[in-house]
């Protein structure tokens, strides 16, 4: 049973337990009978006879990818669960054929030595708003007609365009739908007090039943101490809680056509607006293209008899002239004449009940708790969670939104300054990751971190590894981000595998293509190598366990050298265990350590270093023959 200790993860021998961990996986997003990846319309909105039970995969291909998981070096895999697999069909009524597959797939991974986070994972609350997590249930409940939301414009959906880019979902976080439901689930009780589900209020109502959904797995994994813990909800967002004034767009990330929280109101109730339109300029930066229309056709999202939540409250209203006119413009910046204070308002409270349930059921599990969605820098010092880590998405923010890598050029969006060296662009990566490290120490002193989602696009530069079949710029896209990562010592967790991936749809959810594995690279050989890309930078050495603390690893993936040093802790007896990914360090590699002795085992790629405790710095270099 691992622990946390002093801001760092560590064994039974009080060795340090360095995290190298898989995401699994984007397809999980996304129901598994019938098969509904985001290119596809069809059935979408059939939800009776939908199951998530094969998702990330198959019970019976499980043996296949872990194996090549494992056989890759991770050690930790981030098992995505959305709330609509749990229950899609109503409130209760559990699946209980994928709760069972969970158990199995669970057990299946103890196998192989893997450690297990779950991560309660949503984007922009729905599948059905243009992401993924939340069932159509919780839109039904509360009169949205979920079916108009593309049209009307309460959320762009690649379901229903053929022009689509991978940067649209997020921007779903600022549009009616998503934004709507994050202000209800978090914050109902005082911005929505008129909207009820058989007499409770709409916020303890969503809450109550998500707390529900996720203690069934909890239950059902409670026993197995390979599963480290509960990620209470990925990428949470604040909805319009705390906006300034509802007729300005103070979302940050913007994409496409934006509607300021009014015209989001207004166009939800059939009203055609005219709103500001976005694109990203070459440094990934919203740059302003123009006006486009939204809802041309006065379509409205709210079912028959039902009027917009927030026309009822006098959010909103249409003045003599036909046009949408705020009535209460900070409505959502100020409650009983005190200014808003999401985090500690809204969201801790609900942070505290979900560790609540968690560890009533087991104690001992970990706590993953996540930034809100541009929002302050949190102070959670008032809150005492035990075994809580701080999780983070961490990655080249520049590559990923223009979709291109320049090996010596990127952009530093908090300090905005071009970057034009190497050196300048890995010392804006480090800094950045060092930050985020910081935010663990405001959730306590001693919480560790980890970034939970990292990883690059592959089909960069217009897919120009596909036509090529040469990785070089990926595996030096790869290498760049992981080096800025490990140079903090900070576990992550790369994004992602999807095991049915192809080139043409990516993933399967919004155009994405981040899995590290893909059925279109695969050659005619079935090794476990085969479909990975950019494997080169991908398999990469690191200690397992470390019998001290680490101040140096230094790996170069063209030269096959590894460098190792580190602090031995006074008492800890136990060996160091480091893997060595065969593809670069073979059974002829050469090997040197200060001190002491050491095992190498190329069949397990793994090299056993026993330390002498004459010497407090040991160092450890590994190069291929």
């Amino acid at each position: 049973m691992l622990q946390i200790k002093n801001r760092y993860f560590v064994d039974t021998c009080n060795r340090l337990v360095h995290f190298r961990g898989i995401n699994l996986s984007n397809n999980s997003k996304f129901p598994f009978l019938p098969p509904l990846p985001t290119n596809e319309s069809r059935n979408l909105y059939s939800t009776k006879t939908i199951s998530f039970q094969g998702r990330p995969f198959p019970l019976q291909e499980a043996d296949n990818h872990l194996r090549r998981l494992k056989y890759l070096g991770f050690n930790l895999i981030r098992l995505l669960v959305v709330w609509e697999a749990i229950c899609p069909n109503s409130p209760e009524n559990y699946d209980e054929r994928y709760l069972d597959y969970l158990v199995e797939l669970v057990k299946k991974m103890r196998e192989y030595e893997f450690y297990v986070l779950i991560d309660a994972h949503q984007e922009t609350w729905s599948r059905f708003s243009g992401g993924s997590g939340a069932p159509m249930w919780t839109f039904e409940q509360i009169g949205f007609e979920v079916r108009q939301f593309h049209e009307a414009g309460a959320a762009f959906m690649h379901q229903h365009t053929l022009h689509y880019n991978t940067r649209f979902w997020e921007a779903n976080y600022a549009k009616l739908a998503s934004a709507t439901m994050f202000t209800l689930f978090f914050a109902g009780s005082d911005f929505a007090p008129l909207t009820c589900i058989q007499g409770e209020n709409i916020q303890h109502y969503l809450q109550k039943h998500y707390l529900k959904a996720f203690q069934q797995v909890a239950l059902r994994l409670a026993s197995f101490d390979h599963v480290l813990g509960f990620e209470v909800m990925n990428e949470p967002s604040a909805g319009w809680i705390g906006q300034q004034d509802i007729r300005q767009l103070e979302t940050q990330y913007r994409f496409g056509a934006m509607p300021t929280p009014l015209e989001a109101m207004a166009s939800g109730s059939g009203n055609v607006c005219k709103v500001s339109n976005y694109t990203f300029d070459r440094w990934g930066r919203p740059k302003l293209k123009g006006k486009v229309l939204l809802n041309h056709r006065g379509i409205k999202v709210w079912q028959n008899g039902v009027k917009c939540i927030w026309k009822q409250h006098e959010v909103w209203d249409i003045d003599k002239n036909n046009l949408p006119v705020a009535l209460k413009p900070n409505y959502f910046a100020q409650k009983h004449g005190q200014k808003v204070d999401f985090i500690q308002q809204y969201y801790l409270p609900f942070v505290k009940r979900f560790v609540e349930m968690i560890h009533r059921i087991n104690p001992n599990k970990w706590i993953g708790i996540h930034q809100v969605r541009e929002q302050p820098p949190l102070n959670w010092q008032q809150i005492d969670i035990k075994q809580a880590f701080f999780a983070f998405a961490w990655t080249d923010q520049v590559t990923c939104r223009t979709q291109k890598y320049h090996a010596w050029l990127n952009y530093d969006h908090k300090q905005q300054k071009i970057l034009c060296t190497q050196k300048a662009i890995m010392t804006s990566f480090a800094t950045q990751v060092k930050e985020q490290q910081e935010k663990a120490t405001q959730l306590n002193k001693n919480a560790p971190a980890i970034c939970i989602k990292t990883g690059i696009p592959f089909n960069l530069n217009k897919q120009k590894a596909y036509k090529t079949n040469n990785f070089d710029h990926i595996n030096q896209a790869l290498d760049f981000l992981l080096k800025a990562l490990e140079s903090q010592q900070q576990p992550y967790v790369l994004w992602n595998y999807t095991h049915n991936n192809r080139n043409d749809y990516g993933d399967g959810w919004n155009l994405e293509d981040y899995s590290i594995f893909s059925l279109s690279q695969r050659g005619k050989e079935r090794d476990l190598y085969t479909g990975i890309r950019a494997i080169e930078a991908l398999a990469r050495p690191y200690p397992l366990f470390l019998a001290g603390k680490l101040t140096c690893l230094e790996f170069d993936y063209k030269k096959h050298i590894l460098k190792i040093v580190f602090e031995h802790f006074e008492g800890v007896h136990a060996p160091t265990e480091i893997f060595l990914p065969e593809v670069h360090f073979p059974e002829d590699s050469l090997i040197t350590v200060s001190d002491g002795k050491f095992e190498f085992m190329p069949y397990k790629q793994k090299l056993i270093y026993h330390h002498s405790i004459e010497k407090f710095i040991h160092t450890i270099t590994i190069k291929r023959n």
